[in-house]
């Protein structure tokens, strides 16, 4: 059904496209000739000077005719993004930055990636229709089991790397700058409004091409001028994390400016403002949230339910404002650092391990105890992997799971689950090694942007 409503939708809508524009322009061209005419009248009924009126109607029919068409057909379009030159741009050449690519199985990332390796990815992972909020399971869009790639309308993407969605126009955004159309099929309503309610869940997102995205992009993957490591090779959640924290920082320098200065930690009635669970705040925002927790304006505990946040990007404003606050006061804080080590892949995950390593020994080790029980007892895999690679950065055995496996050796359940746990931990450790294998990159602490709609 889809293929067929593609095939000639597409037709369909390109027609009506064009007739709609036939029909502005006629009409811009028949209000120039009457006003050109109403304005010939007057002349001639000022001056009455048949002569004046004659020239005056040769010179301004014309111009009248003309000028909304010119208004209406090429001033009333978007401009167009201006392109950089292969010799310009650190990408492969494969890579076209602000350019329109075609929607299919593999649309773009295909080709960034290569399709072979995204093949693999996607072969060796299961997709799931997508579950939203309130229960409702979506028709056309299909998650993976690890929830970093998402199927929709027979095309396949990782979700890190789209940053926006555009319902008017039928696109998609990406981080590097390339905007993919999406089939026909996206225009119907049933399959539109489940793009636009999937990204409200899953974050605000840009409705167009922000300015600088391809820049921001390139400072994401480059860092000091050295090439870090390929795409398929980093962490994608954090290199989304690193792309949403420049774009905002830097939107100043951008026509569209994305960051606001208006911006208050707490609104009239004395309630905290909510935005710090929806989105990433920026470093000055973080900076006037962490003024009024010093002077005692607030309370650290208003921000360290770890539920209240929408997203794993905006967990990271929680993590921030502990690193801010500092020892003592930032141990009222380690439960929600532990419940940031819930996925190894989250880009909260490494900020809150960087963190957990400057608390005292006895509290860490004390809360890697309680976690590790609690995680196993409920048969939490990825929380599990979480904390037992924290205790491998503090170089500390978990006496628990030290205990397990001199107890009950011999039972298969419980080896199997703890080297599920180990296991994580060494595939995770790779990729770390891979991705922060700069002190740049170790030292780094991000602040940056994704925004998460209210409810």
């Amino acid at each position: 059904m889809f293929k067929f409503f593609d095939k000639f939708g597409n037709i369909l809508f390109r027609t009506l496209q064009s007739l709609a524009t036939l029909i502005v322009l006629l009409g811009g061209t028949a209000m120039g000739f009457f006003v050109a005419i109403f304005l010939c009248m007057g002349i001639e009924e000022l001056t009455g000077s048949k002569l004046l009126t004659d020239i005056a109607l040769w010179i301004l029919l014309p111009i009248c005719s003309i000028a909304p068409t010119y208004l209406i057909y090429y001033k009333g379009r978007l401009p167009r993004k201006k392109r950089t030159s292969n010799n310009d741009r650190l990408y492969p050449r494969s890579y076209n930055a602000y350019s329109v690519e075609k929607y299919g199985e593999f649309p773009h990332f295909g080709k960034v990636l290569g399709t072979p390796k995204v093949k693999d990815i996607v072969k060796n992972d299961s997709f799931h229709q997508y579950v939203f909020k309130d229960g409702k399971k979506a028709s056309h869009i299909f998650a993976s089991s690890t929830d970093k790639w998402v199927r929709i309308l027979g095309g396949y993407l990782p979700i890190d790397l789209i940053c926006g969605y555009s319902k008017n126009n039928n696109k998609l955004y990406t981080i590097d700058g390339v905007t993919i159309k999406l089939p026909m099929a996206a225009r119907l309503p049933f399959v539109y409004r489940e793009l636009e309610k999937f990204f409200k869940e899953r974050g605000a997102y840009h409705e167009d091409m922000p300015d600088g995205a391809e820049k921001e992009y390139r400072n994401s993957l480059y860092l000091g001028g050295n090439f870090t490591h390929s795409l398929s090779e980093l962490n994608w959640a954090h290199l989304r994390y690193l792309w949403e924290k420049n774009i905002l920082n830097n939107s100043s320098n951008y026509a569209d400016k994305i960051a606001t200065p208006n911006y208050v930690p707490v609104l009239d009635d004395g309630s905290i403002n909510k935005e710090i669970f929806e989105r990433v705040l920026s470093k000055k925002e973080i900076n006037r949230t962490y003024e009024l927790l010093k002077r005692g304006q607030v309370a650290i505990s208003e921000y360290l339910d770890f539920k209240s946040y929408k997203n794993e990007f905006s967990v990271c404003n929680g993590i921030e404002l502990l690193r801010a606050l500092g020892h003592p006061k930032n141990l009222e804080g380690i439960d929600f650092l532990f419940d940031c080590l819930c996925d190894v892949d989250e880009a909260s995950f490494l900020m809150a391990v960087d963190l957990l390593k400057t608390y005292p020994r006895a509290d860490r080790e004390n809360k890697i105890e309680e976690n590790a029980k609690l995680a196993f007892e409920t048969g939490d895999v990825l929380k599990l992997a979480g904390v037992l690679y924290l205790s491998k950065q503090l170089d500390y055995d978990c006496k628990y799971i030290k205990q397990i496996r001199e107890e009950q050796a011999e039972n298969a359940s419980v080896e199997e689950a703890t080297k599920k746990a180990d296991d994580a931990v060494k595939k995770f450790e790779l990729d770390e090694q891979a991705l922060f294998g700069s002190g740049e990159v170790q030292e780094f602490n991000p602040t940056g942007v994704a925004y998460q709609e209210q409810e």
